[in-house]
């Protein structure tokens, strides 16, 4: 997309008439002296004060605002959609403000003073402009040492707009050459610049949109949100598909899964079924990433009694809302098989569940494109807009800053909303339903590419492109905005050369140290059903970075930074959403205490980069050998580390704040209280803090100043119970007196 870069020539402008304080009479300069007297000037028998000479203000001593404007309500602001003002509805709305635009000069807006009183008015447009302009050093007045009676003294040169086309060539032109013609016929309007008098602040940008029916379609780039899969969002999302399948330049296309839905078994029938691949049959397909619903209701799934059956064809009619919009989809972009996991998986053998599990990242890394329902909450919510019922462009639309009338000719007009540039309304990932949930994640993660329906939009996402970086199937102006990390290309097939002199071991713990604790932190933040999926639902992912990292994943942590990431610490402030009441939340989760994966909250893990404590040796038991990353049915992990006795604890019930006591006990050292303004001391749980045996209570020193607190069993093993930080300003000679009372030993952790 061109976009046209607007540098406006700074022509002389002629000086406007300014109103006198408390009247509708203009001055202008060139007015005569006649009918002075000794009070002021007598116009109609009135007497006007004349203008009086004020002391030069800095630029900071000016106003910011009109003090005689009454404030607002919330109700007056957000009325603001349904009133237009004058100056906004002639800028878009005539064919002189549409040729104003499109001239060098510009369009002649609102001044400092009149704006306000439009804003106030509650003019949508006005109302953003002033929000955006008010914090503003404003210029003085044209002579800068006149004041006109009003005490503000700020210039009354007004606001210039101007049109950005989405043809860089397209020259502007006088407004002569509009006389016989619409001033837009041939390039379309892109955006609007506002050019303020306000220093040397930049100019602001604000986008036009419009629905694509709507008659301002033809001159205007941007589109209202939309998940109605039109000509226009058919022909970008196949195009897109073509350039990605040059650049991936893979040299068969992917293996397909077992079974497959095929969307166009025969072109004289609508019908689909269930599909057998053939041994390593390959073909494009498409995968369906989507929530099931609570209690993982469906309408329709597969099973022992069906699968036969919808083999031959299935109940297109009565499969859930979801799945037939994701085989619209296939049909209208040109691929035959899909795969749906309700369908694809035979949901009532367990060995077919197991085993299509442990096959679910290759599954979604292989296919062509995922189609991501992330505006469902339910598989029967669906997540396609009708054509003719389109609530998304209302919603998106009444979200809007302001609806503006677009001239067509002299006796129609269209409709075009405005959008500001700073990212007020994006969708946050956080918001969708999908990206709440834990098992899409490496649905997500493990994507080449993937086509995404969210609340507002269509939007495009390849594994090429870094971050938040999706792409609206067509313009809307409007950002997706997600924290998830990329998993490395190499995972794809793609070959990073690394540069510069550092190993490969170094460059592989850094990107572990930077990508894992993002990733954990992102996805412990999610809900499941089941929270024993914790593993199970990131198996996917693990497998595929055993193999990216060369390294041995240990139930949610990796063999060559384990240590680094033992003290992991639970997050106060959780997105996920525990099931209530208290009494059916679940406490520590199955598994080794020293792994996040046993804690039912989102988790943070904090990067220890000079550790103390060294990994002697390791045991996973998986409990499935056909799922080595998924659950686990025994585990623990031998320290070579310092061993701290167990010093007395105190808990305040009242202040819910743990404090430990330091110091040896023949007094050679001294006696030290830590409270948590000097320590953050925190438990993995919260059951686990109000029944601690402080007899039992150890702490391991990891390195810098980080500790986990362990409780020693009948065994003589250890489970870990929380972490303690060291938060003191004097922390070096803390720190010191503190590891003096350890022990180097051998410590066993389950």
């Amino acid at each position: 997309m061109q976009r046209l870069a607007v540098a406006p020539t700074e022509n002389p402008l002629k000086r406007p008439a300014r109103l006198i304080s408390g009247h509708n009479r203009a001055v202008s300069d060139d007015e005569g002296d006649d009918n002075k007297s000794e009070d002021g000037v007598r116009d109609g028998g009135k007497v006007v004060r004349p203008r009086t000479q004020r002391p030069h203000l800095m630029p900071w001593q000016r106003p910011r605002r009109r003090s005689d404007l009454p404030p607002r309500s919330w109700a007056e602001r957000d009325a603001k959609l349904n009133y237009c003002c004058e100056k906004c509805s002639a800028m878009t709305g005539t064919r002189e403000g549409l040729a104003a635009l499109l001239s060098n000069e510009g369009y002649e807006h609102h001044n400092w003073y009149d704006i306000q009183e439009s804003a106030n008015k509650s003019c949508g447009l006005c109302d953003y402009m002033w929000e955006l302009l008010e914090g503003g050093i404003w210029d003085s007045d044209d002579e800068g040492e006149e004041d006109d009676g009003d005490g503000y003294g700020i210039t009354r040169k007004a606001i210039r707009v101007f049109a950005q086309l989405e043809d860089l060539e397209a020259l502007r032109t006088s407004h002569d050459d509009f006389r016989n013609r619409h001033p837009l016929d041939g390039p379309r309007m892109y955006s609007l610049l506002m050019v303020a008098p306000v220093g040397n602040d930049p100019p602001e940008v604000f986008y036009l949109v419009t629905a694509p029916d709507d008659l301002a379609a033809r001159y205007v780039a941007g589109r209202l949100g939309s998940r109605t899969l039109g000509d226009v969002e058919v022909a970008a999302i196949r195009s897109w598909l073509a350039e990605e399948y040059k650049l991936e330049n893979r040299a068969s296309p992917p293996e397909l899964p077992t079974r497959v839905i095929d969307v166009e078994p025969n072109s004289s029938s609508a019908a689909c079924r269930i599909y057998q691949a053939q041994n390593q049959e390959r073909a494009q397909y498409a995968a369906l990433s989507y929530c099931w619903g609570q209690g993982g209701a469906q309408q329709v799934t597969s099973t022992r009694c069906n699968i036969a059956d919808f083999s031959r064809e299935l109940p297109t009619t009565s499969l859930s809302a979801t799945a037939r919009d994701a085989i619209q989809v296939c049909r209208k972009i040109g691929l035959r098989f899909l795969w749906i996991d309700a369908l694809c998986i035979v949901q009532d053998d367990d060995n077919d569940k197991l085993d299509q599990i442990a096959r679910m990242g290759s599954i979604y890394k292989n296919a062509t494109l995922t189609i991501v329902a992330a505006c469902a909450e339910t598989a029967a919510a669906g997540f396609l807009s009708s054509e003719n019922n389109n609530t998304t462009t209302t919603a998106t639309a009444a979200s809007s800053s302001c609806v503006l009338p677009f001239y067509i000719d002299d006796h129609t007009s269209g409709t075009v909303s405005i959008r500001g540039s700073d990212g007020a309304e994006s969708t946050l990932a956080t918001a969708e339903p999908l990206f709440r949930r834990g098992w899409t994640f490496q649905e997500i993660m493990l994507s080449r590419r993937m086509l995404v329906f969210d609340t507002k939009q269509m939007t495009m996402k390849s594994m090429r492109s870094a971050g938040s970086n999706y792409t609206p199937v067509v313009t809307t102006h409007v950002e997706f905005e997600t924290e998830i990390p990329d998993l490395p290309l190499t995972v794809f097939g793609i070959d990073n050369k690394p540069t510069g002199w550092r190993s490969r071991e170094s460059r592989l713990a850094e990107d572990q140290n930077d990508r894992w604790p993002r990733m954990v932190q992102e996805y412990s933040g999610r809900d499941l059903t089941v929270w024993t999926d914790r593993l199970p639902a990131l198996a996917g992912i693990a497998a595929e970075l055993a193999l990216a990292w060369d390294d041995t994943y240990l139930a949610g942590l990796w063999h060559r930074t384990l240590v680094q990431h033992l003290g992991w610490i639970r997050e106060k402030h959780s997105c996920v959403d525990i099931p209530e009441p208290a009494a059916i939340r679940p406490r520590r989760l199955a598994g080794p205490s020293w792994s996040w994966a046993t804690v039912p909250h989102r988790v943070a893990l904090r990067p220890v980069s000079k550790p103390d404590a060294k990994l002697i040796s390791y045991h996973v038991q998986p409990t499935s050998g056909r799922s080595p990353f998924g659950q686990v049915d025994s585990a623990h992990i031998v320290l070579d580390a310092l061993l701290i006795p167990p010093p007395p604890l105190k808990f305040d019930e009242e202040s819910m704040r743990w404090a430990w006591h330091c110091g040896s006990p023949d007094g050679t050292t001294p006696s030290i209280w830590y409270e948590e303004d000097l320590c953050r001391f925190g438990m993995d749980v919260e059951e686990d803090g109000h029944q601690l045996d402080t007899k039992r209570l150890w702490l391991l020193y990891l390195g810098e100043v980080l500790f986990l607190v362990i409780a020693k069993l009948e065994s003589g093993r250890f489970r870990r119970l929380g972490h303690a930080e060291l938060r003191d300003v004097h922390m070096p000679e803390r720190l010191r007196i503190i590891l003096t009372l350890g022990k180097r030993d051998k410590v066993i952790l389950e």
